[in-house]
This record gives structure tokens, C-alpha cells and sequence, in this order.
């Protein structure tokens, strides 16, 4: 497998994985250029969901999952990262921010929210 395959896949577990976790019934479609996409029936009908590339669809998931997100400033005396963990507990998630702040805080919110046990969290 390239590359290429290999994040692709990893991008479609997470968004899978957190789906999962959030309770949200996801389906998958196939764009002109046969590339996947992944899309939810909103109250307009079929909308594309990503909360790795959607801002609204990436807080809305760390919402309803009850996430706790920071993310440092250019100031810190350390490399800049963004932070996601579950409300009260001690474990974060966290992801460089490289280029990008609110791609770092998107995937570190895909990235604790693919680690969560879906039962577990709808139960809390």
C-alpha cells in the first residue's frame, strides 16, 4: 500500500471510529472522481460529514461527546499543539500544530473521539 492508501485509510477510521462513538449513522458515497466521502441524512437531506475538514461538523462531535479541547498559542516556549480528551478525565489527545490550528484541534478531536468506547460514552 503507498502513501497515499495508507492515509486514506487511517483518515477513514477516524471518521468512522468517531461516528461510531457520537452515535451519528454514517454512509459512505463515491464522488465523479471515485474518491469516497462520507455523508449523514441532515434535516435538508444528505450532507457531507467530515469533522476533519468541517469545522462545524468537528465542535459539533466534540459537544455532543462532551470533549474538553485546547489548543496552545505561538507564544508557548514549546512547539504548539492542540488538545482533546473526554470532560473529567485525565487523558488528552493531542496534535502538533504544524501550519494549521483549527486542522490540528480537528484532528485531535477526530483522534479522542476515535478512542472512546461509543456504549461507554452514550451511557454518561
Amino acid at each position: 500500500m503507498d502513501e497515499k492508501a495508507i492515509q486514506q485509510t487511517t483518515r477513514w477510521f477516524l471518521i468512522e471510529r468517531a461516528a461510531m462513538a457520537a452515535g451519528v449513522d454514517l454512509h459512505w458515497g463515491s464522488g465523479g472522481n471515485g474518491e469516497k466521502y462520507p455523508w449523514i441524512v441532515g434535516p435538508d437531506g444528505q450532507e457531507t460529514w467530515d469533522p476533519l475538514d468541517d469545522d462545524g461538523a468537528a465542535f459539533r462531535l466534540a459537544v455532543k461527546l462532551n470533549l474538553e479541547t485546547v489548543c496552545d498559542d505561538s507564544t508557548t516556549d514549546h512547539m504548539p499543539f492542540a488538545y482533546a480528551r473526554l470532560a473529567g478525565t485525565d487523558e488528552w489527545t493531542f496534535v502538533p500544530v504544524v501550519a494549521c490550528p483549527l486542522k490540528a484541534m480537528r484532528r485531535a478531536i477526530c483522534e479522542c473521539a476515535a478512542k472512546l468506547d461509543a456504549p461507554a460514552v452514550r451511557a454518561a
